[in-house]
């Protein structure tokens, strides 16, 4: 995903003259006792302007909607807790477990009488989740088992009862993420019920029973490859699995089994040297986490070929590693968390050639400052905000332009707490000038707050009346535009104003694979007014 700011005190740097201190922005559950009333914040997802996500009151879950103002912040419905929401069709959609119905697929628009029961699984092991629009319908996973370790299974729906099935009988356990791919999703799945979860490999759906097909199988006979980490680059899905042979690598696949392949065996033998979850694109060059056996776990990169795979920087110099994680393209740089012995856990940043360092020492010394930087961290602007560990101890929100000079926290909104008021791998939501966030106060709990922030600059006209709609958004990858302006040219840029791709709309309702990078885009249909389009 996988979150947000706050402060009690008003902290003045240059990067943050004109913001606020972080204002509480709904008790959603009054008093102090409960800290649990914002919990399912990243779990959310933006809607009609709004964003939608799952607290847990004084009775029990509901779903609430917010604009980003305390008279705009709603109760929809009262339902579980939920795991996941997405767009669909001009709708959310998001799944559950309930006593009543087990495992259920709902959809709504926004109103408690548009809120629906879509199907009800029967199953209480897991709730419908892992959703991902392709060829215009909707992928899911979810169980219809009640009892025993039986691995959960894909799903498809056009929104419709009857038309909400299984897509494939034959496949278990799947994977938590996909890998667009021309307009499929890549996958891994095991064609058992394996109990030990180790028997996957890698699948490709169009979102059809027929389209749903084995691309290779990696390790030969029954032990799996297990594909994991997927990730766009260069019209390609880049993965890791494992062959048996040569342990966890770097792979690559085109959608076909001639396509697939290792990219290199950069722990040469039978070890294992990827490890990386949360890898990124940054300068047309793929950036990851991976081990040789020499340097230990150290950042790399790689242009797709075995020769320009290669240690990016030894961060912790000799074989200890510095475990590397969580990269992100961010102002022309590339940041990513890992551990020099020295400083702990904190961020470093790199021109991505040889210019590599650390960005501050948030926790001083060998203590932790940050575990990870997640594509939630919201990139507004020229402004990173992310959560942080200090001396203190105390998880709270900061806020960086990629320098050290302007690397600092907003404040501390738990200063009596020894952990603060954040948990680690916040998710900030950027809506209608704030940057939403749950936090913990010791006077209303566990709450979402806010600071005023505008994202886009100022200088660009974003539409109030669209002439296209764009699903779903928040996306983690391609996204369908429904629009009657067949004919013009769909342009994306990034905040800066460089345009990063553009394409013919030749129908009405299209999907779009730009393969971009975490972040905050703008997109144009011709001479139109501009929207916004979130990555993540």
């Amino acid at each position: 995903m996988k979150h947000f700011l706050l402060s009690i005190i008003l902290v003045v740097v240059a990067i943050v003259a004109k913001a606020q201190a972080p204002q509480l922005l709904n008790d959603s559950y009054t008093g102090t006792n409960q800290i649990y009333g914002a919990y399912n914040l990243y779990f959310g997802a933006m809607y009609n302007g709004k964003y939608y996500y799952n607290i847990n009151d004084s009775i029990g879950y509901v779903l609430y909607a917010t604009d980003g103002t305390a008279a705009g912040t709603q109760l929809i419905k009262r339902v579980p807790q939920i795991v996941n929401l997405i767009v669909y069709n001009n709708d959310l959609y998001f799944g559950f477990i309930d006593a009543a119905l087990g495992a259920s697929l709902w959809k709504t628009n926004g109103t408690v009488a548009g809120t629906q029961l879509i199907k009800s699984f029967g199953g209480t092991l897991y709730a419908p989740h892992s959703f991902y629009v392709v060829n215009n319908k909707l992928i899911f996973c979810t169980s219809k088992y009640t009892t025993g370790d039986y691995p959960k299974q894909l799903y498809v729906t056009d929104g419709t009862a009857t038309g909400t099935t299984i897509l494939d009988s034959t496949l278990y356990d799947m994977g938590f993420e996909y890998g667009g791919l021309n307009g499929k999703a890549i996958f891994s799945a095991s064609a058992t019920k394996d109990t030990s979860y180790l028997k996957k490999e890698l699948y490709i759906t169009d979102g059809t029973t027929a389209g749903t097909t084995l691309v290779k199988d990696i390790t030969a006979g029954s032990a799996g490859s297990n594909p994991s980490g997927f990730i766009n680059y260069n019209g390609k899905v880049y993965f890791g699995a494992n062959n048996g042979i040569t342990g966890t690598e770097l792979y690559v696949t085109d959608g076909t089994g001639l396509g697939t392949y290792m990219v290199k065996d950069i722990n040469t033998g039978s070890a294992e040297s990827f490890f990386s979850l949360r890898a990124s694109v940054h300068n047309g060059k793929l950036y990851f986490g991976a081990n040789n056996g020499i340097n230990g776990a150290e950042p790399w990169l790689s242009d797709g070929t075995a020769a320009g795979t290669q240690l990016l920087t030894d961060v912790n110099s000799g074989n200890s590693g510095s475990f590397p994680a969580s990269f992100l393209s961010f102002n022309n740089k590339l940041f990513f968390n890992a551990d020099d012995g020295i400083h702990g856990y904190e961020i470093w940043t790199s021109d991505g050639v040889s210019n590599t360092s650390l960005l501050m020492d948030i926790n001083s010394g060998a203590n932790s400052g940050v575990y990870s930087l997640m594509p939630q961290n919201i990139m507004c602007g020229s402004k990173l905000y992310f959560d942080a560990q200090n001396t203190n101890n105390n998880i709270e929100p900061w806020i960086t332009d990629g320098t050290t000079a302007n690397t600092t926290t907003l404040g501390e909104i738990n200063p009596s707490a020894s952990y603060g008021s954040l948990d680690f791998e916040t998710r900030f939501v950027q809506i209608n000038g704030k940057v939403l966030f749950r936090a913990t106060s010791p006077l209303v709990g566990s709450e979402v707050f806010y600071v005023n922030e505008t994202c886009i600059p100022a200088s660009l006209s974003v539409s109030s009346v669209n002439v296209a709609t764009i699903y779903p958004n928040p996306t983690n990858d391609a996204f369908t535009i429904v629009t009657t302006n067949v004919g013009e040219t769909l342009i994306i840029t990034d905040l800066a104003g460089k345009q990063v791709y553009s394409t013919a709309l030749t129908s009405v309702t299209q999907q779009i694979n730009a393969e971009l990078n975490a972040g905050i885009y703008l997109v144009k249909v011709g001479n139109n007014k501009i929207q916004k389009l979130i990555v993540e």
